[in-house]
């Protein structure tokens, strides 16, 4: 293995504190493709760099927004501003959906307390 500062690199325990998430989220990642370290040392730490460092802050903000790993893993491949864009407009349209069902949800609820309530002064 390359000689390599240790100081310039986070350990996958230094990551998962500075984000609040597990370790275990870090192998996922790993696991999938999304984000892997940029070395192991002899002792099996994963150590990743600065530039990991902050794709792991983009991952975990896009996470954050319920974006899938696909996405996020295809956002990470092209770093445009339109395809980030195009993601928060997905993402927006899919939250426009969820808040019509719930709304045609609480319509229906008020008509049935309506036919309730009708139903009792008969």
């Amino acid at each position: 293995m390359i000689n390599k500062d240790k100081r310039k690199y986070f350990t996958a325990g230094e990551l998962a504190a500075i984000f609040n998430i597990s370790k275990q989220s870090l192998l996922y990642y790993d696991k999938v493709n999304l984000l892997s370290p940029d070395f192991i040392s002899e002792n099996g730490y994963r150590n990743y760099s600065i530039q990991q460092f902050l794709d792991l802050e983009i991952i975990v903000n896009l996470r954050a927004l319920d974006i899938s790993i696909a996405n996020i893993k295809k956002y990470l491949e092209d770093r445009s501003k339109e395809h980030f864009l195009q993601l928060l407009q997905e993402k927006t349209a899919e939250c426009q959906a969820i808040i019509h069902n719930n709304q045609e949800i609480c319509d229906t609820i008020e008509r049935i307390k309506e036919d309730m309530h009708v139903k009792e002064l008969n």
